[in-house]
């Protein structure tokens, strides 16, 4: 089988110092050796946010794989995208497998499903993160004042706005968390979610209570509906 690696970090101090890098070539690396017949056509790096449609790099990488016939390899899902629109496009074009979600390449509609999820929940994080950051930044231009919580009404306000958030957060995982659950047991999820460097509702790794929090947040909200 040939194959064809692509690598992506976001910034140019995670290049220059392979932060990130150098743990994604050793995840490609240890994949490559469990295959006896693996060939590597062409190695692609590109740093530049996984938002970004049009990537040279990666553009380059996927006509390299098509005129090989070749798999397009790569450490982790969130290194082709936080799009789901370009990642749909991809699978449309080149066969990809994830070192990390080897169970996921055996191109099935079910695998297919999966992998969308998880694209999806990747745009979602990253559009919540800079809306976050954009509100914040707002209000603490508009207050004139330094950011945090003081006195019993705005932590009831926090409170509730974490609420909201939590509730949210279960509603948009759900989906996905159902999915995974199926194929692995709640230990297994929660591992697979801190590889994947996919936090949790508080901005953290996951542990297993904070993960049986969301299904049964996402439980209770589904009853409610």
């Amino acid at each position: 089988m040939e194959y064809v690696i692509y690598y992506r970090v976001s910034t140019d101090k995670q290049g220059q110092s392979g932060l990130g890098l150098e743990a994604q070539q050793k995840q490609v690396n240890d994949y490559l050796q469990s295959k006896i017949d693996a060939v590597v056509v062409a190695e692609y790096t590109e740093v530049e946010s996984g938002r970004k449609v049009n990537r040279d790099a990666l553009n380059e990488a996927v006509a390299t794989a098509k005129k090989h016939k070749a798999v397009l390899l790569v450490a982790k899902l969130d290194r082709v995208a936080r799009n789901v629109k370009l990642f749909l496009e991809l699978l449309d074009q080149v066969k990809i497998e994830f070192t990390d979600l080897p169970a996921l390449s055996n191109g099935t509609s079910d695998s297919r499903l999966v992998l969308t999820q998880l694209a999806a929940f990747a745009e979602w994080e990253a559009a919540k993160i800079s809306e976050r950051t954009k509100a914040a930044l707002a209000a603490k231009k508009a207050r004139g004042e330094a950011m945090g919580v003081k006195g019993g009404d705005n932590i009831k306000a926090t409170n509730g706005k974490r609420k909201e958030q939590a509730d949210e957060f279960a509603r948009q995982k759900a989906p996905m968390l159902i999915s995974l659950a199926k194929d692995m047991s709640q230990r297994q999820l929660v591992e697979y979610l801190n590889q994947q460097g996919i936090k949790s509702p508080t901005g953290k790794e996951w542990r297993l209570n904070s993960l049986q929090n969301v299904l049964k947040r996402a439980k209770s909200l589904s009853e409610a509906a």
